[in-house]
């Protein structure tokens, strides 16, 4: 809203400028955005930690329950660690199975860009910010004829590397090209169906321990 109505027209050309503060509130606005940027990409991937721990009891995986992170538990799991081969593969096709729910909850590497992402904003140095004014969808205009524009910020493609490493590689974009907005949601959606789908699976393969229950022994390590 405070970025609507920043662009003025001078000899025919757009001209943007920066808005003036009317309060404290519109001075920490950029603040409270990138907190709530960090707030959801970190629910996600507490999300996928606390699914991993699941996935780690459940198929009696020989990795520490309370330190479970989701690539480590994926990681074991296609390592194959089973001491029978009927229970190996029975996980041999609970891991195809995660695998795919991956794959069909988003568009390719998504789960390793929130991953990703999230060990940038909790172990490392915050990237560059970037992002357009744009005009709003569909284009308005203002009686003095400028467009009422929109303030399109934009996270980074490749969260996994430094800003150096992105800078060498130049003119490779930095940044996605959609919204952030746009960006959080989509990944809110994933991580929900692959939660969603997973746990099913998770109750087949409980309900078939249940049934065979010395086949797969919980490690003494749990």
């Amino acid at each position: 809203a405070r970025y609507a109505d920043t662009i003025t027209i001078r000899n025919g050309q757009l001209r943007p400028s920066a808005p003036r503060p009317r309060s404290p509130l519109d001075q920490l606005r950029p603040d409270l955005l990138r907190m709530h940027i960090v707030g959801v990409i970190r629910a996600l991937a507490s999300a996928l930690d606390c699914l991993a721990g699941v996935i780690i009891g459940v198929a009696a995986l020989p990795a520490d329950i309370l330190r479970a992170d989701f690539s480590r538990a994926r990681n074991v799991l296609k390592s194959g660690c089973t001491p029978t081969k009927q229970a190996e593969s029975r996980l041999r096709s609970f891991g195809g199975r995660l695998e795919a729910n991956i794959a069909n909850a988003g568009p390719d590497g998504w789960l390793e860009w929130t991953l990703d992402f999230r060990n940038m904003l909790v172990h490392r140095g915050r990237r560059f910010e970037i992002g357009q004014l744009l005009p709003r969808l569909p284009v308005l205009y203002r009686p003095s004829g400028e467009p009422i524009m929109q303030r399109v910020i934009q996270l980074p493609r490749d969260p996994g590397r430094s800003e150096v490493e992105v800078f060498l590689d130049s003119p490779w974009s930095q940044v996605l090209t959609e919204d952030a907005k746009q960006t959080l949601e989509g990944l809110k959606n994933s991580t929900m169906a692959l939660i969603e789908r997973t746990a099913e699976d998770l109750l087949d393969l409980w309900t078939w321990r249940r049934a065979n229950p010395r086949i797969l022994e919980q490690p003494r390590t749990q």
